[in-house]
């Protein structure tokens, strides 16, 4: 049986002892995008509810799940450039 959207919610918590965030959700949506990143463990769940666990230090609690990007020298690079162009605007 399918949840309403009233039913439906995503529980965050963080345990500091066991430096974890553990996760209970009943959004379909959540399922799926929690499922598809290998940061977080599925421990639990059923047809309509999941619970996982990532390390806290891959949670932030603004963004929610910490990206990383890799970046070539170049595009590093490129990045740095325009950071500079933009202080140097800054300071005129």
């Amino acid at each position: 049986m399918s949840l309403t959207l009233a039913e439906q919610e995503t529980t965050i918590t963080v345990d500091l002892d066991e430096r974890l965030v553990r996760i209970h959700t009943t959004v379909a949506k959540h399922i799926r995008a929690f499922d598809k990143d290998d940061a977080f463990t599925r421990v639990d769940g059923g047809d309509d509810w999941a619970k996982y666990t990532i390390p806290e230090a891959e949670w932030s609690p603004i963004t929610g799940r910490k990206r990383h990007r890799e970046l070539s020298d170049e595009q590093r690079k490129v990045l740095a450039d325009r950071l500079a162009r933009v202080r140097e605007r800054a300071h005129e």
